[in-house]
């Protein structure tokens, strides 16, 4: 729905935003069709491996995979370079986080 003033407005370039104007009814239908498509594609999203439920590696894992020590891995986390989640003495790491680090690196 649009508002017939709007096309005055401009039409005289007094305004350059185009502006709509919906019922709270329709915003709620407008606002549900996009969070139900944006979860839909996060579910989707290969670097979670096709599902939403993600392997949680330990940190030997973790520096095994990438071929780097254990301590250089806890190094990178500290650095905020690698995203980790310490719980009490223990490190651990998300797959797909790990696998945004591989993408993300510069050689």
């Amino acid at each position: 729905m649009e508002c017939p003033r709007y096309h005055k407005l401009l039409k005289y370039n007094i305004m350059a935003t185009p502006v709509f104007i919906v019922s709270p009814e329709q915003l709620e239908e407008l606002m549900t069709k996009v969070i139900k498509r944006e979860v839909g594609l996060m579910l989707n999203d290969p670097s979670l491996g096709g599902s939403f439920s993600d392997e949680n590696w330990t940190r030997a894992k973790t520096a095994n995979f990438l071929g780097i020590s254990e301590q250089k891995l806890t190094t990178l986390a500290l650095r905020n370079e690698i995203v980790g989640i310490k719980s009490g003495r223990t490190w651990n790491f998300a797959k797909s986080n790990v696998i945004k680090y591989i993408r993300n690196l510069k050689y």
